[in-house]
This record gives structure tokens, sequence and C-alpha cells, in this order.
């Protein structure tokens, strides 16, 4: 899977009241970082969770404290890579109903996968 090199537009900035949601854009009005909004999967290891952005699209969140530690990095230090534009993302859909968004950092790799939807 490809992935587009960052900076990305809005990456590192603080996420708008308006989504109800604390942390920080990866891709403005499209993936986020979460703290403190605690995402669980399905059963089949699948993140359901879409809450819209200020333009009124699905956006993807991640908690970020999760995946801190899957990169082995404090929050802070995930937060600050990403301020930094050196957190990398690409997508990449599964079958009809997955998207695996995968990520990037200081060398590390690790996916997580969500049921698909239509960004509009």
């Amino acid at each position: 899977m490809p992935i587009v090199k960052p900076p990305y537009p809005g990456q590192g900035t603080v996420l708008p009241e308006s989504t109800g949601l604390k942390g920080q854009w990866i891709i403005e009005n499209i993936a986020a970082l979460t703290i403190g909004e605690p995402s669980t999967p399905d059963e089949d290891g699948v993140f359901q969770r879409t809450p819209k952005s200020p333009n009124g699209n699905n956006i993807y969140t991640v908690d970020a404290p999760t995946l801190a530690a899957q990169f082995n990095l404090t929050l802070k230090d995930l937060l600050t890579e990403n301020q930094n534009g050196r957190l990398f993302l690409g997508f990449e859909e599964i079958g009809a109903k997955i998207a695996r968004l995968k990520f990037n950092c200081r060398g590390t790799e690790t996916v997580v996968d969500f049921e698909r939807f239509d960004m509009q």
C-alpha cells in the first residue's frame, strides 16, 4: 500500500470543538488522533465509530494512547511526531466492507482496520 509522505493538510492541528472530540488531525477532515474517546473493536477486530468532521463527512478516528503504545512511544511523543509531520498514514480497501489504515512512525509500522464508509 503506498503511503503518501507527510505533512498532510492540517496535520497536528487541534480538533475543533464542533467534532466533539479531543485530539489532533492527521489529515484534516479525514483522519484524527483522539484522546479520551476509547474505541473498541467489534468481534472481528474492526473499529466502527465514525464521527463527523466540521464539513459533515465521516472521519476515521484512532485512539492516540493506544497507537502511541503500539509504537512504543509516550502520548506526548506521538502527538509531537504528528505535529512535526513525521506520522505517516496510508489507506487500503480490504474487500467491500473494511478500510485498513497503515501508520508508520520512527521506522515502525502498525495497521488499524475500520468498517469502510463513504467519505461524503
